[in-house]
């Protein structure tokens, strides 16, 4: 079995040159501080020498295992012998390491590797070695370094060696050699929290990234343009989308014909053919089946006799850096994109050549096929850019300006290359705009941001990670003046048509997408949002008219950005509870805000109208309850006749008891008398199927939770919807056994967004450390090599959704076409708020989230359902906790 090797050399020199071995912690071989990641494996011999040896010596060492114990000379050796893993030393703390360091052993891998040596309080305060088959790290005070692509023959013995002084790591691998240079600012002594405390973790890029897969790259945004900055050798490729960018043609209109009444009796009959003919469409030919959204293009910047090497992008301000040789010698290119005047910016050393040029999609084979089949014509190129006229919808722009090594970038709805455009507010002019100000802008933005929002400081540099890049993802795809961010944003990427439409799921993705602005305190971002939907209320009103006979509002799970149902999902279409769904995202807002005048003007009422629509749903059971006769349980069955759906679903019975009470709840803010239907609803419907014999909350009334799924949506009641009462024994009985059933399920046919929900759900119910699991799985299997969001997994292991393609790329993952949701990514950084802070059955608790191995765990500026922000510190288990 061939696995890839990743040995990693991390260590923090102190302001004179000493390396400070974390005080009080021993070195563990095989074996991580915390008792995990266990060395798959045996050591032949292992070396702790405070010097860098020389190469020859390297060289010997790697010559021959048997006699390993007599080739490097034993000046400065700290340590040495045949550890079993698991073992510490307590020796090699206290050395004296101002001449460098060096570890060296011979070891024989099973099949997954594992650590080799540790010395952190949990990845990001000391300096670690690993051998993973699946993503080569290099860390060093939390900071990768480098990673090592030299193949690993599994269970025969093989040599690392590894060195670090002055900011250059060495590492050898059966005696061959690769170098890392890092930022030696990483390298003075502090703790995780110090580092964290005025500047988030900077993410890296190593480059070349895969071939063709543009979502691998630095992401940049301001609310409509989105950019992707990827490539390799001497090529920058920046992929440009827009949030707004959408042929309107095709979709389905609500026909009296698909009354709830019509679909219901079509069910109860078992007639599948009437029920799908009810939902049957002819579409033209030459044009889509449904609206969706388009690519843009490209501009490839190429710099003659470059190799680019490794980006960084600092979250807290917006700032990338590419670092790329030429001539022999490392140059920098910066990166930033200014909200306040819509351009995307990059810097390029003074006298440093370059070229540009703007490619459209439709020169990419996969995006020509597929929309030369629906009426599109190729873009008209100008001098500096191209125009797409669309079909049947505004014209789009791209253009870019090279002057002076700087390069940059814009996009325009109905307006030609060349000709006079908007630059900024209340200015006009062409794209020229010098690169300090994009930068000054994108600091004073990002400053401005963070400040405003949440922040949190935990001591694992995964979860960490998760909420820094996903709330930067988050301020990047949305604004107060931007376009409401659907699946991808505006990061589409250019070589092929997005998945799912790239449109507006209502059945979970949009309420994830837009998950980290309650407790991060972005309220504003959610507006563009609040708007949208608030737009379509007449056809939102036709749809009830239509499909419950009643004056309300019914919102299909999908649809474009005109509010037009995007069908062929009948199940999805039907589902009130996307409805209810976003009548609680709106309601919550104003409770996190206390923006009366919104629920006065437009909440109120979109909340009373859905609520309309699940009463007229409802009959009378016989027996003195209500009942929904019918209905889906979210993407259960697919949309299969015979499993689809069913009597009284819970997530349909949850999300109408939310309403309820929410509908409720402000009555009594706006001093009105609640309308007495609601509390009938509240008062005689149940609150979920539910059979403690068959494993507790139920997906319908007699269908138990029977296989893994990845919408959780039986568990709505319990999150988001928060309507069961905890302190009632039944319940509680109820809640555990529905835990244990589906925790035996498993994760089989989960995919990415799904598991930060999961973990939300277990934080919750008070299990910490599973919901940390579940982050590190996420980032694990979920995310690719730029930090992206996947749907579905990149390797086996974790579920049965994994990419196909037999081929491998690079660093051993699937290749293909990578569908990306950013969905999973920003619901990662509201779990993380959620471990921090958050309500059961109305009650704050704070640090429930946090495993008790995090020593000193704090938050600042998280908001309270009640209006409220507070602060947050956990050390040693002592809390203490601040409300303003």
């Amino acid at each position: 079995m061939i696995a890839t090797a990743a040995a990693l050399a991390c260590l923090a020199l102190g302001a004179q040159g000493q390396v400070p071995i974390e005080k009080g912690l021993p070195v563990s071989f095989g074996i991580t501080s915390k008792g995990t990641y266990k060395l798959d494996g045996r050591f032949l011999d292992a070396r702790v020498f405070s010097r860098v040896i020389s190469d020859a010596e390297a060289a010997a060492y790697a010559k021959d295992a048997s006699s390993a114990a007599g080739t490097i000379a034993r000046d400065g050796l700290v340590w040495g012998g045949v550890p079993t893993p698991g073992d510490t030393c307590n020796v090699v703390k206290e050395a004296d390491y101002s001449k460098g360091f060096t570890f060296a052993c011979w070891v024989v891998l099973n099949k997954t590797g594992g650590r080799l040596i540790d010395n952190t309080t949990g990845g990001c305060d000391g300096w670690l070695i690993d051998t993973w088959p699946d993503r080569p790290r290099f860390y060093c005070r939390g900071e990768r370094v480098g990673g090592h692509s030299q193949p690993f023959t599994c269970g025969r013995p093989q040599c690392v060696v590894a060195t670090l002084k002055d900011g250059k790591t060495s590492v050898w691998l059966d005696g061959k050699r690769c170098d890392y240079s890092f930022d030696p600012r990483v390298l003075r002594p502090c703790t995780w929290n110090d580092l964290v405390e005025k500047k988030a973790k900077p993410l890296e890029w190593l480059f070349p990234t895969g071939d063709e897969t543009p979502q691998e790259g630095m992401r940049f945004a301001d609310g409509v343009t989105g950019v992707l900055a990827w490539g390799g050798g001497d090529t920058l490729k920046l992929t440009v989308g827009r949030g707004d960018l959408w042929d309107h043609r095709g979709g389905y209109c609500w026909t009296k014909e698909q009354s709830y009444t019509n679909i219901t009796d079509a069910i109860v009959r078992g007639d599948k053919a009437r029920l799908l003919g009810l939902f049957k469409k002819v579409t033209p030919r030459g044009e889509p089946r449904n609206p969706f959204m388009l690519p843009l293009g490209r501009v490839v910047l190429k710099i003659p006799g470059a190799t680019l090497r490794r980006g960084v992008l600092d979250v807290k301000t917006g700032i990338g850096m590419i670092d790329f040789d030429l001539d022999g010698r490392t140059c920098r290119a910066e990166l930033a994109m200014s909200k306040a005047s819509h351009v995307f910016a990059i810097k390029l050393p003074e006298g440093v050549n370059c070229e540009a040029k703007a490619i459209h999609c439709m020169e990419q084979p996969a995006v020509k096929k597929e929309l030369g089949k629906l009426s599109f014509k190729p873009a008209k190129y100008g001098a500096n850019g191209f125009t797409w006229e669309l079909p049947a919808d505004e014209s789009v722009t791209l253009a870019y300006e090279l002057k002076g090594g700087e390069l940059l970038v814009r996009t325009w709805r109905g307006i030609s290359v060349g000709a006079s455009v908007p630059l900024a507010r209340g200015h006009a002019g062409r794209v020229t705009l010098p690169f300090a100000r994009v930068r000054a802008e994108s600091t004073a933005h990002w400053t401005k941001f963070w400040a405003e929002g949440a922040r949190v400081k935990v001591p694992d540099p995964v979860v960490q990670g998760l909420f820094d890049y996903g709330m930067y993802c988050f301020g990047c795809m949305t604004d107060p003046d931007g376009v409401p961010c659907g699946l991808q944003g505006a990061w589409l990427e250019d070589n092929y048509i997005a998945p799912w439409s790239s449109d507006y799921h209502f059945n979970i993705n949009v309420q994830e997408c837009y998950s980290p602005a309650y407790r991060g305190g972005h309220f504003a971002n959610m507006m563009p949002l609040f708007r949208m939907v608030l737009g379509w209320r007449e056809r939102l009103r036709d749809n009830a008219r239509k499909f419950a006979d009643v004056d309300g509002y019914v919102l299909p799970h999908s649809v474009d950005d005109r509010g037009v149902n995007i069908g062929g999902f009948w199940t999805g279409t039907i589902d009130h509870g996307s409805t209810a769904w976003v009548a609680d995202m709106m309601f919550r807002y104003v409770k996190y805000s206390r923006d009366v005048d919104f629920l006065r003007r437009d909440a109120y009422d979109f909340m009373k109208g859905a609520m309309r629509v699940y009463r007229a749903m409802m009959v009378e059971d016989g027996k003195g309850a209500l009942a929904f006769p019918t209905g889906p349980s979210p993407e259960w069955g697919g949309a299969t006749f015979e499993t689809a759906v069913g009597r009284n679903p819970s997530f349909q019975l949850a999300a109408a008891h939310r309403l309820a009470r929410n509908l409720i709840a402000a009555a009594a803010m706006l001093g009105e008398t609640p309308d007495p239907m609601w509390l009938d609803v509240e008062k005689r419907l149940p609150l979920a199927a539910i059979d403690d014999e068959k494993g507790g909350i139920m997906l319908f009334e007699n269908r138990p939770f029977s296989e893994s799924h990845r919408h959780h949506s039986h568990l709505a009641g319990l999150f988001p919807f928060d309507i069961f009462d905890l302190a009632d024994p039944a319940t509680a009985t109820t809640v555990k056994k529905t835990y244990e059933t589906w925790d035996a399920r498993g994760t089989s046919a989960w995919t990415g967004w799904c598991v930060p929900w999961a973990a939300v759900l277990n934080v919750h119910a008070g299990r910490p450390a599973q919901a940390v699991k579940l982050l590190h799985d996420f980032y694990e299997y979920f995310t690719n090599p730029g930090h992206a969001p996947r749907c579905y997994a990149w390797k086996p292991g974790f579920c049965q959704f994994v990419s196909s393609t037999p081929k491998l790329g690079k660093d051993g993952r699937h290749l293909g076409h990578e569908i990306l949701d950013m969905d999973g990514l920003l619901s990662a950084c509201a779990a993380v708020m959620e471990m921090m802070a958050h309500d059961v059955n109305g009650k704050p608790e704070f640090f429930r989230g946090c495993p008790g191995e995090w020593k000193d765990v704090s938050f600042e500026n998280i908001a309270l359902s009640d209006g409220r922000r507070v602060n947050g510190s956990r050390v040693d288990g002592k809390v203490k906790i601040i409300v303003h």
